[in-house]
């Protein structure tokens, strides 16, 4: 949090004190809480500039993403079935660990959250459909891709409402 941040909410934390000794009016109170609270969602980044941060953490962890799995992808022959469970359940059990750490201990607001929050919905569909893909391969399941989709968007639908994720959102809706 900036000294801007603190300064502002210190301020607004202030103006029922400053109301109740008469150094402010109602309506000067409620003036300045709304500056307040405008300043607050600025310093924030709830503007573009925030949507920018939070489509970049989103961007960067799908690349991140990617590049793990190529490197598995290119090694999968030599690892043998209980390896190969154990790297695809791998994803899910991390998004699991970052999920509960993003819902637990980061605040509600602010940028930072919302980038863990978009980054923790991603990683945990991103788990749940290379889980369901491993052991579907592993194990010689049939069946076609609207089937995998179905059930992968199906098991990363709470994790929208969740996460409150706008990335996981749109994924849903394009399918």
């Amino acid at each position: 949090m900036s000294s801007t941040q603190r300064h502002y909410k210190w301020l607004k934390a202030e103006l029922p004190r400053l109301e109740e000794e008469g150094v402010l009016d109602s309506a000067s109170r409620e003036r300045l809480a709304a500056h307040c609270t405008t300043r607050l969602n600025e310093c924030t980044g709830n503007g573009f500039g925030g949507f920018f941060l939070t489509a970049m953490c989103v961007i960067g962890m799908l690349f991140i993403t990617a590049g793990i799995v190529m490197l598995i992808a290119y090694n999968w022959h030599e690892f043998g079935k209980t390896m190969q469970i154990a790297i695809g359940m791998a994803p899910l059990v991390i998004a699991g660990i970052l999920s509960v750490f993003t819902l637990v201990r980061l605040p509600t607001e602010g940028v930072k959250t919302m980038c863990f929050r978009e980054a923790s919905a991603l990683l945990t569909a991103c788990g749940i459909a290379t889980s369901i893909a491993v052991i579907s391969q592993i194990y010689q399941i049939s069946g076609d891709i609207r089937d995998y989709m179905l059930v992968v968007l199906l098991l990363s639908l709470p994790h929208i409402y969740l996460f409150k994720s706008r990335a996981l959102f749109i994924i849903f809706i394009c399918e």
